[in-house]
C-alpha cells in the first residue's frame, strides 16, 4: 500500500514501499503520521512513521504492540506525539517538534527534562514542559 497526498489537484506519492503496508494516517496539513507494518501474518510487526516535507522518518523500531492511531501517534501544527518501547518493553510518550527548517543539535539534557538546543547557531531552552 502507498500514500498519495491530494493538495490542491496536485498529487504528490508519499511512500513508495510496497513490501510494508502503510495504513492509518493522520496529518497536520503538512506532515504525516502513520503506521507501517509487515503484511498481515502470524509475527505481524508494527512501526510509527512520519513524512515530514519530503523526508521518511522512522519515529520507532519495529515491535508487536499495535500502535493504534490517536491512543498512540497524534500530530498537531507541526507537533508529533507518539509512544515508543522502553528498555523494559513499556511504553513511554514521546514527543518532537518541528519547527526548525534547519538542523538542530542537542546542547544539553538536565535531569528533569529540560533541554538545551543549538539551531542556525543559536540556543533555545526549553524546560521540559512546552515548546522550545
Amino acid at each position: 500500500m502507498v500514500f498519495v497526498r491530494d493538495q490542491s489537484g496536485t498529487q504528490t506519492t508519499l511512500t513508495s514501499d510496497t513490501t510494508q503496508w502503510h495504513v492509518y494516517p493522520l496529518t497536520d496539513g503538512n506532515n504525516v503520521i502513520y503506521r507501517k507494518s509487515d503484511p498481515a501474518g502470524l509475527e505481524q510487526q508494527f512501526a510509527i512513521a512520519l513524512i515530514e516535507g519530503d523526508d521518511l522518518v522512522s519515529l520507532t523500531a519495529k515491535r508487536s504492540p499495535e500502535p493504534d492511531p490517536v491512543e498512540d501517534y497524534q500530530i498537531n501544527s507541526g507537533w508529533t506525539a507518539y509512544t515508543d518501547l522502553g528498555t523494559q518493553q513499556q511504553l513511554h510518550v514521546v514527543t518532537r517538534h518541528t519547527e526548525f527548517s534547519t538542523d538542530g543539535y542537542v546542547d544539553r539534557l538536565g535531569a528533569t527534562g529540560e533541554v538545551m538546543i543549538v539551531n542556525a547557531g543559536k540556543r533555545f531552552f526549553s524546560q521540559g514542559n512546552g515548546l522550545v
